[in-house]
């Protein structure tokens, strides 16, 4: 529909809205008392923002009043009408669509944490991998996090997808370790350490560094003996480097030895991380 085509309302908005400056600014804060007005210029800036996003790319240096970065600014302005269409857009299937919405929502923040977790349990696979790595580039929302958290783990633990688990596994290690609450993630990703599919193991593995809670110590020493049984490298290198990186010890060891300096160190760790 072109703007001469819109209702008085909208009409004026939208113009007012193109002209910008101090004009938009105050036209702005009447517009956010008005839901069904803020809802149409957010739906029109969200479309904006996808139409210029391919001639924002071609420039050198982004331009902070370009029409494409206008249009974020402007739905981060406008977060809790712009955050419900965002989030829904993390389902469609154009991919260019969905990671611009998803840039938007980090930048908004965590008003954007409890609205994307809803998606974890979408029909779509990746939709739950969408909504599982946004999870992972959030802020911690402390009246929810313990409930992200756990969330999460439900994923990490019977999501059908291998690609799900696996990216759901590093949100997990990356909001549990930004909120300083280890002890859910690093259980549900001891298990993960012996997931079926390698990729959950490794993402498993990296999670269990960045927590570095020493609950783990005994898990990777069993994993470590479990992946080198099964003959799979690359989920081995990656239980070392975490054996390496929670001991703060880099010698490499089997797991009969990481078992004996385990036995001898434990105590003194303990004591050094309380």
């Amino acid at each position: 529909m072109r703007t001469e085509e819109l209702p008085e309302r909208e009409r004026a908005a939208w113009d007012a809205y193109r002209r910008g400056g101090a004009e938009w600014e105050l036209r702005r804060e009447e517009v956010r008392k008005d839901p069904l007005l803020a809802r149409f210029v957010v739906q029109n800036a969200a479309r904006e923002m996808v139409a210029t996003f391919e001639r924002s790319r071609l420039q050198t240096k982004p331009i902070a009043d370009g029409p494409f970065e206008r249009a974020q600014a402007e739905l981060v302005a406008l977060k809790e009408y712009s955050t419900p269409l965002l989030v829904q857009s993390l389902q469609v299937k154009d991919g260019v669509v969905a990671f611009l919405a998803g840039d938007v929502l980090v930048r908004i923040g965590a008003p954007a944490v409890l609205p994307t977790a809803g998606l974890l349990g979408d029909a779509r696979a990746e939709t739950r991998r969408r909504a599982a790595e946004l999870l992972g580039k959030l802020p911690a929302e402390p009246a929810a996090e313990a409930d992200v958290l756990a969330q999460l783990g439900v994923v990490v633990t019977k999501d059908p997808e291998w690609i799900v688990r696996a990216q759901a596994a590093q949100a997990l290690a990356l909001r549990g370790s930004q909120a300083k609450l280890t002890a859910h993630p690093t259980g549900v990703l001891c298990r993960a350490l012996l997931d079926t599919d390698p990729a959950v193991a490794i993402a498993a593995a990296q999670g269990l560094s960045l927590l570095d809670d020493l609950r783990c110590f005994s898990r990777l020493i069993d994993a470590l003996e479990h992946a080198s049984g099964r003959g799979e490298p690359k989920l081995v290198v990656e239980i070392e480097r975490t054996l390496g990186s929670v001991s703060r010890d880099s010698k490499k060891r089997t797991p009969t030895q990481w078992r004996s300096w385990w036995e001898a160190n434990q105590k003194r760790l303990q004591t050094e991380r309380a």
